[in-house]
């Protein structure tokens, strides 16, 4: 079949293109798992976090699009990670990472982070676009996030796929069959 294009991105690799690198200013890897993910609480964005999420924006946007022409109601569910439960840097489900990054000579200093920059820059683009943005985040910081995200796994517990359903039950217009803010 045919590829659908969905971007605007650079023909040449990311290291050819200037200003598009692959590690930020602070030294951080943007395509490394958890140092892309501090990436993005920086109170100052690289052009390459810059673009994801202007990609994000083109994604959202065809998303919305699409409902509209077959019939369905698009919305996004935000999941936090860790350190947005927490409201601070925590990522304990990768201790060694994080000490990784110091040891490697990476200066991470919390006063130029924002954990919770990603969740207000998604949802300024769900306003923007006018589309339904659910946000559990409230509900999962009093859930704790140890107990969100147990740090043997990395991924929601049990519990919060129940808080996911009743938020999730909560939007969910039922005489409509929309969701709703």
């Amino acid at each position: 079949g045919s590829k659908i294009r969905v971007g605007n991105k650079p023909d040449e690799s990311s290291e050819e293109v200037p200003g598009w690198k692959q590690l930020d200013n602070g030294g951080l890897d943007n395509f490394h798992y958890t140092e892309g993910e501090i990436s993005t609480y920086k109170k100052q964005y690289s052009p390459l976090i810059e673009y994801a999420f202007d990609f994000l924006k083109d994604i959202l946007r065809r998303c919305k699009t699409l409902g509209e022409k077959e019939g369905f109601q698009f919305a996004v569910v935000l999941l936090p990670t860790s350190s947005q439960i927490a409201g601070k840097l925590q990522i304990f489900t990768a201790r060694e990472a994080l000490a990784e990054i110091r040891e490697n000579g990476i200066d991470i200093d919390e006063d130029e982070l924002d954990v919770e920059k990603p969740l207000r820059v998604v949802k300024d683009i769900c306003r923007e676009l006018e589309i339904v943005c659910i946000d559990p985040t409230s509900d999962l910081r009093r859930l704790g996030s140890e107990r969100a995200i147990p740090d043997e796994d990395d991924h929601l517990s049990w519990e919060v796929h129940q808080i996911l359903s009743m938020t999730l039950a909560r939007h969910f217009d039922k005489e409509a069959r929309r969701f709703v803010n």
